[in-house]
């Protein structure tokens, strides 16, 4: 990410990933690297029953918003100058395309910032029946201004991609650019389940957490269902040591 890489992080639904793109790119930081002029845009989740129009609006207004950003940081008269460019921009645009392309490289070329857009569910881009390859074009052209740091539940490759999207070349610039997130270990299962039952009038023995281990792989969301489930039924006098993963 800090050398400028266009970054996808990987995981199965639950391990994580939301957690990290939220938990790093907070307000803090994103304030923080506004000094370096990198413009971040807030953690978003591409919406994935949008029309082709509306994709390039989306990204646009995920721009803007990160524009505003600036008041927090004691920039209102620069924040204000360059919304009224933006809305300018966006009056005087033949479509929503070159209205997308025209912030980003004003924001860049005449501002000074480079934009990092910070997408969530990012398979629901790839896999959306309204994004075609002329999207990723726009965005692949775009890339000498910009950067995207997305989190999807698998990867980029050919194989895991719509026909009509495999051959794109903009995702291929996050190849070998994977961060793939997996599950917690063994111990640090064990730390999050004696914070989560700290107070409690439960206790988990040692076997106990490990059979939690064992069913939910260190996966963090599966890690919560599988003690609550457990928890329930310690709770009601009934017997774990039996439970399947399928039974779960």
């Amino acid at each position: 990410i800090l050398n400028r890489k266009q970054t996808v992080i990987l995981g199965v639904e639950g391990c994580g990933k939301t957690s990290v793109l939220s938990s790093f790119f907070n307000r803090e930081y994103r304030m923080k690297k506004l000094e370096d002029n990198i413009l971040i845009t807030s953690v978003t989740e591409f919406p994935s029953d949008l029309d082709s129009d509306a994709i390039y609006n989306h990204f646009t207004d995920m721009v803007i918003n990160a524009v505003r950003l600036l008041l927090q940081c004691g920039k209102k008269a620069e924040m204000d100058a360059i919304l009224e460019q933006c809305e300018g921009i966006r009056k005087t645009s033949e479509s929503a395309e070159t209205c997308f392309e025209g912030v980003v490289s004003y924001i860049h070329t005449d501002c000074g910032y480079r934009v990092v857009f910070v997408v969530d569910n990012f398979e629901t881009f790839t896999s959306s029946a309204t994004v075609t390859m002329k999207h990723h074009e726009n965005m692949r052209k775009l890339l000498k201004h910009s950067q995207y740091i997305v989190a999807t539940n698998y990867d980029l490759t050919e194989d895991s991609l719509p026909d009509d999207v495999s051959g794109s070349l903009y995702l291929m610039n996050f190849a070998g650019n994977e961060v793939e997130l997996g599950g917690w270990s063994e111990a640090e299962t064990r730390e999050f389940l004696e914070e989560k039952l700290k107070g409690n009038k439960i206790a988990f023995s040692d076997a106990v957490i490990r059979r939690v281990y064992e069913l939910s792989g260190g996966i963090p969301f599966l890690v919560g269902v599988t003690a609550d489930y457990i928890y329930d039924h310690i709770e009601n006098g009934q017997t774990v040591d039996t439970f399947s993963a399928q039974e779960l």
